[in-house]
């Protein structure tokens, strides 16, 4: 950014272009300015400087763009990277609350004496020994898939 202001200062400055005299004095040294010095004006000769376009430099035109692009080309790697750890920090916060469910469930499995469901007329049907052992493998599954790195 510091170089874009940079560039944009130096092709907006204006080149100022005035006469320019030299003359010799009478001890011999030599002296410069934007008049003849008065009474001695046949003794200064006129400088023939060249005077440069005052319009914008296309080459500093050129390179403000090429900067621009560059910072917008920045700002989105910057968004994109913001966006991706947004994301990420979201599904780290989904995968802590499926653990933390999921620790829930493991607890009750373990406080819980008795396990039944309903059956279609609303009665309750006990768990057998089999359907409580695959609910619990099931648990553990879960748990090591959403809560890596947790004990047993």
């Amino acid at each position: 950014m510091r170089r874009l202001v940079i560039f944009y200062l130096m092709s907006c400055a204006m080149n100022c272009v005035a006469e320019v005299y030299r003359w010799v004095d009478s001890e011999g040294k030599t002296h410069y300015g934007d008049r003849a010095p008065q009474g001695q004006a046949d003794k200064a000769a006129k400088l023939n400087i060249a005077k440069t376009p005052t319009g914008p430099d296309p080459e500093a035109e050129a390179m403000r763009q090429q900067l621009r692009a560059i910072d917008e080309g920045r700002q989105r790697e910057q968004a994109y990277a913001a966006q991706k750890a947004a994301a990420a920090q979201q599904q780290r916060e989904q995968l802590a609350q499926k653990c933390k469910t999921l620790q829930n469930d493991i607890r009750d499995d373990q406080q819980t004496a008795v396990f039944y469901s309903h059956d279609d007329a609303g009665n309750r049907v006990l768990w057998t020994a089999e359907q409580r052992t695959a609910y619990r493998n099931k648990l553990q599954a879960l748990k090591q898939q959403y809560c890596p790195g947790l004990p047993e």
